[in-house]
């Protein structure tokens, strides 16, 4: 027979959820992880991470935190070609991406030509994932390099669900 029983309730602080856990993880390791200046940040994120981002924090939260603009650099025009982005040299960036080619292809553009200005000032990488050994010499071997000032892999592939959902796909990888 099925014991109707209940665990015993936990007495003392509640267990924080994984909505909070994420929180206090971007939080910590990535928006509170690196200087911002005075005009802020731009944050730059992928198909996926802008799902991760929004899944926990809203717009007027990350304000807050000294993020002006949150921009998606894989997002492309009903053509299919990528959306043009306004050049902020003097603004630093702030980097949440997918460890997949087509992310750090695009991120590595943003600072490709050596002769003229960069997209972006200094630049804070934050993967989320594990970034291969490939990826990871394709960022050394290019100009980015120089304007790197924060590379963290914070390993938050999954996209939370608000509270009654039930998700019917995985979120894509790619």
């Amino acid at each position: 027979p099925v014991s109707s029983r209940q665990p015993p309730a936990h007495q003392g602080p509640s267990t924080p959820t994984l909505k909070e856990m994420v929180r206090k993880r971007l939080m910590t390791d990535m928006l509170r992880g690196f200087e911002g200046g005075e005009m802020g940040s731009i944050m730059l994120v992928d198909k996926l991470t802008v799902r991760i981002l929004s899944s926990a924090y809203k717009l007027s939260e990350l304000l807050e935190e000294n993020i002006s603009l949150v921009e998606n650099i894989t997002a492309k025009d009903a053509s299919g070609s990528y959306l043009g982005r306004q050049p902020m040299p003097a603004v630093s960036a702030c980097y949440f991406i997918t460890p997949t080619v087509e992310s750090i292809n695009r991120m590595v553009q943003d600072y490709k030509n050596a002769s003229k200005a960069p997209m972006y000032g200094k630049c804070h990488i934050f993967m989320s994932g594990r970034l291969s050994d490939a990826l990871f010499a394709k960022i050394k071997a290019n100009n980015i390099i120089k304007y790197v000032a924060t590379f963290k892999e914070l390993n938050l592939e999954y996209v939370l669900q608000a509270r009654g959902q039930t998700p019917l796909t995985p979120p894509p990888l790619a």
